[in-house]
Parts: C-alpha cells; structure tokens; sequence
C-alpha cells in the first residue's frame, strides 16, 4: 500500500488514479503512473520533486487520468451487456442481412414491374440501413463519413 500523502497528491490532479492507488489494482496503476511520468513510486520526495520541477507532469497526471477513467467506463458499459441482450445486435444484422437476400429474391421472381420497383427501392433502403447496423455494430473510423470524403477538393 502506498503512503497517504502520495495518493493525496496523485488525487489531487488524478482523483480516478488515486482512488485507483487505494485500492486492490495499486499495483497496476503505479506501474502505468511510474511509466507514463518516468518517476519512481516508492519514493514520495521524488514524486514531489518531479511535479516542482516540471509543470508538464501534471498534465501528463490529467491525461492518464482521462483515458483510465475512459477504460473503466468502457469496461463498465461493457458488463452491462450480460444475457439476452447482448445478442441483440447480432441479431439484428443478421435480419437485416436475410432481408436484403429475401428482397433480392422477390425481384428476381416477381413479373410486376411496378412492385419490382417499389422492392428495388425497398433494398436501397435495406442496404443503407444494413450499412448503418454493421457501423454501429463494428464500429465507425472517422474516414468512412461520406460527407468528409465529397466536400474534399
């Protein structure tokens, strides 16, 4: 366990780190405190001296402590999809996907040409919003926006 002055002065610019030192994953985050300030953990007038001596230490402190925070959001969003729902949007893109094939299906038996019509526009629909499924569910970069990629001379 570490001195109370070192996981009050972490706290005071890090409280998700010193809350975190506290705690039964000490360890882990002294190590990613150690490596990210380049400072040795065991010894608080190191500490101390390190903070006095550079003013970037401490926004080094604030951005460790943004992305742990951010971890450990994610990990919590992450334990609520337990059970049935986490198989929801799985779900939901294979039926998406079936839909499209079925549709894809009925154009090509179907004779009417006015409801092949209506059902080739239905798969544009069909295929937009499979599209929209699977971003959502593998996630979206910031290069598959259509908007950025057209307004680019």
């Amino acid at each position: 366990m570490f001195p109370n002055i070192i996981i009050s002065l972490i706290s005071k610019f890090a409280p998700n780190l010193g809350l975190a030192l506290g705690g039964p994953a000490s360890y882990a985050v002294e190590s990613l405190i150690s490596s990210t300030l380049g400072v040795d953990m065991k010894s608080q007038d190191d500490l101390i001296n390190k903070i006095k001596d550079d003013p970037t230490i401490i926004d080094k402190l604030v951005a460790l402590d943004k992305d742990f925070n951010d971890v450990k959001n994610a990990r919590e969003y992450g334990s609520r999809e337990i059970g049935l729902y986490r198989l929801v949007r799985p779900i939901m893109a294979f039926m998406a996907m079936c839909a499209i094939f079925v549709d894809i299906l009925f154009i090509e038996y179907i004779k009417d040409t006015t409801v092949k019509q209506v059902l080739v526009v239905m798969l544009v629909f069909l295929v937009w919003d499979i599209r929209q499924i699977y971003r959502f569910y593998f996630g979206q970069s910031d290069k598959d926006n259509l908007s950025d990629i057209f307004s680019k001379k």
